[in-house]
């Protein structure tokens, strides 16, 4: 992997770690570009820190394990399992609406993230094939 690709998961990585996991919003600055731009209309590092602040208000402790980081280009993919106590509301889900699995994809500009897109799974959410389905030979 050559050393950008490398430096870009690192940096994924370290926001998981420091600032969502342990709550260490003082680093925001330095991970998060000024001219950020998240999914649902966050811009700058304050943007990233108030959705952080909700997130940790809705699941006090919240924990993310990564399960598979992957970069390509400007790009990096966090593939991330959730696990947290319920506390409060999150972008008018009740903390019971659980989201246990989570996709990201973050775009790095000059060693920071410059865009996220985000989209969790629920249980409820997921499509299951249909065992009828699976036993049918292809073309059926």
């Amino acid at each position: 992997m050559n050393s950008v690709k490398h430096a870009n998961k690192l940096l994924v990585e370290q926001l998981y770690r420091d600032c969502i996991n342990a709550g260490r919003l003082d680093v925001l600055e330095d991970l998060i570009h000024p001219q950020f731009a998240g999914s649902g209309g966050e811009r700058g590092p304050r943007g990233f820190m108030a959705t952080l602040v909700q997130l940790r208000d809705a699941f006090p402790g919240v924990q993310f394990t990564l399960e598979d980081v992957i970069a390509e280009r400007d790009r990096v993919v966090a593939m991330a399992r959730m696990e947290g106590t319920e506390g409060g509301s999150l972008s008018g889900f009740s903390a019971n609406h659980r989201f246990p699995a989570a996709i990201a994809i973050f775009q790095i500009k000059d060693s920071r993230i410059v865009r996220a897109w985000l989209q969790s799974f629920s249980p409820q959410r997921q499509i299951a094939v249909s065992p009828s389905l699976a036993a049918r030979p292809a073309g059926a």
